[in-house]
């Protein structure tokens, strides 16, 4: 009897020695598990701190980006540097047209679009499109003798040379005269290219186009 008691006690023993080994195998593979998961938290937070530290890097370049991006686009002092060569653009063409008209035009920069108004002599606002064939070849020519104007003053090369190409023939006759009396108080080399007009104190050169043949005839010779 205490054989067989024994023996029984032998066998649960061995079958609860085989549970906890199976346990301990469950609870190693778990524990191995855990191992990799910890080694590769370890890992991950290292290369979290790498990243961070780029980001961080990448971030101070976009804000320093902005901010370059801001100074210097349209709102910026790129728009500040346009705006102030438009007003002195904008004076030196309205001091041309005070002789040659009775309007006078501004510039409204809207982020990159340049709008022209046009101011006339009763206070009324309109734009350029509105204005006459004749109106509009005044704006034209003020506008080219401000530029030039202005560029002769910004570099040390004198810009004294200037063509202008049929555009006095939609220009009525008090306008022709006193373009012509702007040109000779600008002391400009300008040629004026026109099929029927001419002025006693420019000289003239005329182009004689016979049988397909062009010749040049200079008044006076």
């Amino acid at each position: 009897e205490k054989l067989s008691t024994v023996t029984r006690e032998l066998h649960n023993q061995r079958q609860k020695k085989d549970l906890v080994e199976r346990e301990n195998i469950t609870v190693e593979q778990h524990n191995s598990k855990i191992r990799v998961v910890k080694e590769q938290l370890v890992q991950m937070r290292k290369e979290l701190a790498e990243t961070q530290i780029e980001l961080d890097r990448k971030q101070e370049l976009q804000d320093i980006l902005d901010l370059l991006k801001k100074t210097f686009g349209t709102n910026g002092l790129v728009s500040y540097k346009i705006e102030s060569s438009v007003k002195e653009l904008e004076k030196e063409i309205n001091s041309y047209l005070s002789e040659l008209t009775s309007f006078q035009i501004y510039f409204k920069l809207a982020g990159e679009k340049l709008n022209i108004e046009v101011l006339d002599d009763a206070g009324n606002i309109t734009s350029v499109a509105n204005l006459s064939t004749g109106e509009r070849a005044r704006v034209n020519i003020a506008t080219v003798l401000a530029i030039r104007k202005i560029m002769t003053s910004l570099t040390s090369t004198k810009l004294n040379l200037l063509f202008l190409d049929e555009v006095v023939g939609v220009i009525d006759t008090e306008g022709k005269e006193k373009l012509a009396e702007i040109l000779l108080k600008e002391n400009l080399n300008t040629f004026i290219v026109s099929h029927d007009w001419s002025h006693p104190l420019i000289p003239r050169i005329n182009i004689i186009k016979e049988h397909n043949v062009s010749r040049i005839e200079v008044d006076g010779d």
